[in-house]
């Protein structure tokens, strides 16, 4: 059997107490344009049938103009706090083509968090939460663009406790999503990693949702058993090639099938999107590392074809869930912005923040050369200036600092020296003394001593609000603010374009200010500065 080495992240996370999480309502809207028992549907009147326009099963609802709205049936108050949906659009769609998600608390319909969702022709699960006072929920589709359309399908709504959360849940911890084999068969080869939360599961319940072969939308569904129906394939053991892996790395019993179909707490799991794969993967250096790894395997045997698309200029949505719980975690990358070369890897810190590794010859295995905090810019005179904090540092040579206006075209304007002093909680800084008026983009990259380039994510900053005393930036997880120490303790407001206010922030003139994007959603909104209002409203586009 052919031996063949290959990079695999893996980082340790001490995880949080067990989790408790009940699904109140999962409906997959099978009945067409006919609402399920106790659900109302305004306007619905036509249906999508085609795989790549329904999530699990055929059909999904077609939401087509201004005023479509789905609304659930009763539950109880305070049973539920959450609602996933799958979703995607057809046609080109723009910001303006919107869902708005509200729940009804007794007495009027509230926004949910985040109250509005834009869409791509790339389907994903979107997932909005609401107070325990909530007794229903609805989804209403504003349309604005000529041709575009929404399905919509797949609707949970459900309880996540405080511990039904990433963290507790479990550690989504790596893609290698171009696989080291690609000219046999990536589709079976291509490999993703996590670790357990602190309450074992069962295989069976376990549920995985990539994207489809090549450059589809997401929609695959692995899950346990045929009894977990409706699912594309289904997950499996392979004693053989566990045996084999053990064999190749030289620790035998370091790699395990999940006994008795049981992934344990704090289980660190490998699933090969094949059965097998193509070849025997060299995890050698995994073997001082401690614990076990439990393999599971989907019953992929024929399709070649690569889930994520390696070079496909869009975000790739890939979701783990237990069906028993209905705890899940949904992590994003964009393969163009990473490393086009066999056995490339993204790996995700535990917020989802994506790093992408190059990984030439597919040998050896990779540490990440640094746990990256934070990485944002600040503005001044003239310049702006770009920090980042990592908690711990090995292996690193050098970081580099590219800019781009386009996020295309990438131009390295720095490098800067790793510390020579300590290895933990650093912080770095870099100046663009050049910014161009608009939007200017960041890329942060650290190489190791082995000569591997892993890229950080892109920041964007808008360098037209100068004038105003602010600058704004964001990263995949957050939107940034930062001001001038002029504008001590300013109260600013965050509006969506009707005038209503989403958020109200105070910035602190000497530290950044951070927002969750999560909290807000994506679209246009405006900026507001309510304790200096001479100075007028920016606009600010979250994607």
């Amino acid at each position: 059997m052919k031996k063949i080495g290959i990079a695999l992240v893996f980082i340790f996370l001490l995880l949080g107490n067990g989790f408790r999480a009940q699904i109140i309502i999962e409906e997959e809207f099978n009945g067409g344009t006919t609402p399920p028992a106790g659900w109302t549907f305004t306007s619905i009147g036509s249906i999508y049938n085609t795989n790549a326009n329904y999530g699990k099963t055929a059909p999904s609802i077609s939401m087509d103009a201004t005023g479509d709205r789905i609304t659930s049936a009763v539950f109880t108050a305070g049973t539920a706090n959450t609602i996933t949906f799958w979703g995607k659009a057809t046609g080109s769609p723009t910001l303006s083509d919107i869902v708005t998600i509200e729940y009804f608390d007794g007495l009027l319909w509230n926004s949910c968090t985040p109250a509005t969702f834009t869409f791509n022709t790339t389907a994903r699960i979107f997932e909005a939460s609401f107070p325990t006072t909530a007794t229903q929920v609805r989804i209403t589709y504003t349309k604005v663009t000529s041709g575009v359309n929404v399905a919509i399908d797949d609707f949970t709504i459900l309880n996540k406790t405080g511990t039904c959360t990433t963290n507790s849940f479990l550690w989504f911890t790596s893609i290698v999503y171009n696989s080291c084999n690609a000219d046999t068969c990536e589709g079976t080869d291509e490999f993703l990693s996590f670790q357990n939360g602190n309450s074992a599961f069962n295989l069976n319940d376990l549920e995985i949702t990539v994207p489809t072969s090549g450059v589809g939308p997401e929609g695959t569904t692995f899950c346990g058993n045929s009894a977990n129906n409706p699912c594309d394939e289904f997950f499996t053991t392979n004693a053989t090639y566990v045996t084999a892996l053990n064999g190749v790395a030289g620790c035998t019993g370091f790699f395990l099938s999940p006994p008795g179909n049981i992934i344990p707490a704090n289980g660190r799991v490998i699933v090969f999107m094949g059965n097998p794969p193509s070849t025997t993967v060299n995890f050698g250096s995994l073997c001082g590392s401690g614990g076990n790894y439990y393999c599971v395997f989907v019953s992929n045997t024929t399709n070649c074809a690569g889930r994520y698309s390696n070079t496909n200029n869009a975000l790739r949505f890939t979701t783990i869930r237990n069906r028993s719980t209905g705890c899940s975690v949904e992590r994003a990358f964009n393969p163009s912005a990473g490393v086009n070369s066999d056995g490339a890897i993204v790996a995700f810190s535990p917020s989802g923040t994506p790093s992408y590794i190059s990984n030439p010859g597919c040998a050896g295995f990779v540490v990440l050369p640094i746990e990256l905090t934070d990485f944002y810019a600040t503005q001044e005179e003239g310049a702006v200036r770009l920090t980042w904090n990592v908690a711990s540092e090995v292996n690193t040579r050098e970081y580099w600092i590219e800019k781009s206006v386009d996020a295309i075209n990438w131009i390295k304007f720095e490098t800067v020296m790793p510390s020579s002093q300590s290895n933990k909680n650093l912080s770095y800084h870099a100046f663009d003394n050049s910014p161009v008026k608009g939007l200017n983009y960041y890329r942060l990259s650290n190489v190791d001593n082995d000569g591997k380039v892993t890229l950080q994510p892109i920041i964007s900053v808008n360098y037209m609000n100068k004038s105003n005393n602010f600058l704004y930036s964001q990263n995949e997880d957050d939107l940034i603010i930062t001001s001038n120490t002029t504008l001590k303790n300013a109260e600013l407001n965050l509006l969506d374009v009707t005038g209503r206010i989403i958020k109200k922030i105070t910035i602190d003139a000497n530290n950044p200010t951070f927002i969750s994007k999560r909290d807000i959603g994506k679209g246009l909104f405006l900026l507001q500065c309510e304790s200096y209002p001479q100075l007028g409203v920016s606009k600010i586009i979250i994607y």
